[in-house]
């Protein structure tokens, strides 16, 4: 068989998939269900993660 095989795979430019939208969101991108990608380094209001809380308030 000789010598292996070896594959290299430069993914310093791949693509990362972005789940759901952010504030800047229309309706339809804001869902869970969204996807999108873009290079890993990215920054903008676009892309983040959300924190939430629910809290009840006594009546």
């Amino acid at each position: 068989y000789g010598k292996p095989y070896i594959i290299t795979i430069d993914d310093s430019d791949a693509t990362r998939v972005l789940r759901g939208g952010s504030w800047v969101s229309n309706q339809i991108n804001s869902r869970a269900a969204y996807r999108d990608f873009n290079r890993p380094g990215i920054r903008g209001n676009e892309v983040g993660f959300r924190l939430c809380r629910s809290f009840y308030i006594e009546p």
